[in-house]
């Protein structure tokens, strides 16, 4: 049977009330007994040392009894009696509550004129900046670094222009708002081993603008029944989808300084699943505004010195 919570708070007050009245009891008995109540003898080892049977210093009585005092009345004035919240109703959750509170009063009409601001406005804000940066290191860092430059080829570079799903004020605030799935289907089975090993190659040519060779004829035949739907005829890219393009220098599954061709084979053979978790249940609309600005406007990583 389980018990009301009241009855715990009584049980724990109660053990501290008592826990007082004792020690304070047991520390004051030892002072009014004196010393002819110690009746154990007095011990001696090695002939010259022995244990005293003197009463423990005034300081010492002194010391603890105000110490008692003390604890009486911390329990009196803040929480310590069970559920009893004290005299002065303190709790941590009310003191980070009013704390929240004066934040936001302090802050509202800055968080209310960010929200009519334009991006661009906003990006040269310093005070707006600044709290971008915050928001950054806070919610986005950890995914795509702390230089914004993505990491461990999984998380794409947003420090530059090329944005697969856009840029724009607009796509830049419904990134940020509702998140992105960004889904490659898997092709070894539509096209076989040879066939991902062809486009592997192709869309390679394509950065490099030599994907009209007639010897791409093949892959090129491939890519246009298997890939061109999202990533476009030309492999520019289609943002409406999310499709990347193939004639930029970004390949978001590749880490730095590795051959692209072995990722970009895994990508065409196996898929890739991509998401971008939505923030606008953890960020307010004045926070993601600030945030897509400072991602719109040079995403200054460090305050000026």
């Amino acid at each position: 049977m389980l018990m009301p919570l009241s009855f715990w708070g009584w049980w724990s007050a109660g053990i501290a009330v008592i826990g007082l009245i004792w020690l304070a009891w047991w520390s004051a008995s030892v002072y009014a007994a004196g010393k002819d109540s110690i009746k154990a003898p007095e011990e001696v080892w090695d002939d010259d040392l022995s244990e005293g049977n003197d009463e423990p210093p005034k300081w010492w009585f002194y010391s603890l009894f105000a110490a008692l005092i003390f604890s009486a009345g911390y329990i009196i004035l803040y929480p310590g009696l069970g559920d009893n919240t004290g005299l002065l109703k303190w709790s941590q959750l009310g003191q980070f509550s009013a704390g929240m509170e004066n934040y936001r009063a302090r802050t509202e009409q800055t968080h209310r004129n960010w929200l009519d601001a334009p991006l661009s406005e906003l990006a040269a804000n310093a005070s707006a900046m600044a709290s971008a940066r915050r928001l950054y290191a806070n919610n986005c860092a950890a995914c795509h670094g702390t230089d914004a430059a993505g990491q461990a080829g999984l998380f794409p570079d947003i420090a530059d222009d090329i944005w697969h799903w856009g840029n724009s004020e607009e796509q830049l605030l419904a990134t940020l708002h509702n998140g992105r799935n960004g889904v490659m289907p898997a092709h070894l089975a539509i096209v076989g081993e040879s066939g991902v090993e062809l486009l592997a190659d192709y869309v390679l040519a394509m950065q490099k603008n030599e994907h009209t060779d007639s010897s791409h004829d093949q892959a090129r035949s491939l890519y246009a029944t298997s890939c061109a739907a999202c990533h476009g005829v030309d492999g520019a890219g289609n943002q409406a989808l999310g499709a990347p393009g193939f004639v930029n220098h970004k390949w978001v599954y590749v880490k730095d300084g590795e051959n692209p061709r072995p990722a970009i084979i895994e990508t065409i053979a196996n898929g890739r699943n991509g998401v971008m978790p939505a923030q606008g249940e953890r960020l307010s609309e004045s926070q993601i505004r600030v945030l897509a600005a400072w991602l719109s406007g040079g995403m200054q990583l460090a305050p000026p010195r």
